[in-house]
Parts: structure tokens; sequence; C-alpha cells
């Protein structure tokens, strides 16, 4: 959920070009900000848990440190990271089994509302069967 919402373009963390060392970065983000969002939008509770939290998202492969990939995640305003294609296709095959999921509760909803039909169909027969 969390990585879903912080990489949704247009609610989760602001991605755009910075620059770092005078090097300019695209489609990144700055790790304080990030912070600050995922506390602002109550998945944690402050900013260290926060930070574990994209540390996690660190060690998925799913957030990558521009210039050092390998470097871990820290709160801090001048480290810019960015969602990596891992974290989209993350994304992509969570959405997948979730309307999976979604379909088959679907299925099961219509299977027990014809078998609660047809046992009523059943019943009013053999209600009309006794009063003959």
């Amino acid at each position: 959920r969390l990585l879903r919402a912080a990489a949704d373009r247009r609610t989760g963390v602001e991605c755009a070009r910075r620059t770092m060392a005078q090097r300019a970065y695209d489609e990144c983000f700055v790790a304080s900000a990030a912070v600050e969002w995922a506390v602002q939008r109550k998945f944690a509770a402050d900013r260290a848990a926060a930070e574990r939290l994209m540390q996690q998202l660190v060690r998925g492969s799913c957030v990558a440190h521009v210039a050092h990939r390998a470097a871990p995640f820290a709160d801090d305003a001048h480290q810019l990271y960015r969602f990596t294609p891992t974290a989209y296709n993350v994304i992509k095959v969570a959405e997948e089994a979730l309307a999976i999921a979604q379909a088959r509760k679907r299925e099961q909803r219509a299977a027990k509302a014809a078998k609660a039909a047809k046992a009523a169909k059943v019943a009013a027969a053999a209600a009309g069967r006794a009063t003959s």
C-alpha cells in the first residue's frame, strides 16, 4: 500500500527534475520530503518510523539513491532518491493480484446467490406440492 501510494504521480511523493552536486536527475524526490509525506499520510507515526519504511523500500530495490544505488535511505534534505523499475513492476503485480482476488470474490458471491435462488425455488415448489 505504501509503495503504490508513494509512487502515485498525483498524490504521492513529489518527483521532479532536481540537482545534486551540480548534476541534474530526472524523476527523483528529496529524502526528507518523502519522510514528511509518509508521516502526513499516516503511514508512519513519526519521522524515524517513516525513515525505516523508506529503508525497507531501498532494501526491496523499489527505491534507490540517484547517485549511489547501494546507499541506505537517510532522512536528509540534500539526498535524492527515485522509484526504480522494480517498484513499478511490484505495483503492477499487486494491482493484478488485487483484481484477480476481487473477481474471485464476485464469482463466489454470484455462485452463493445462485445457490440460494435455487434453494428458494426448490422450497417454493415443495411448499406448492404440500398445499395441493
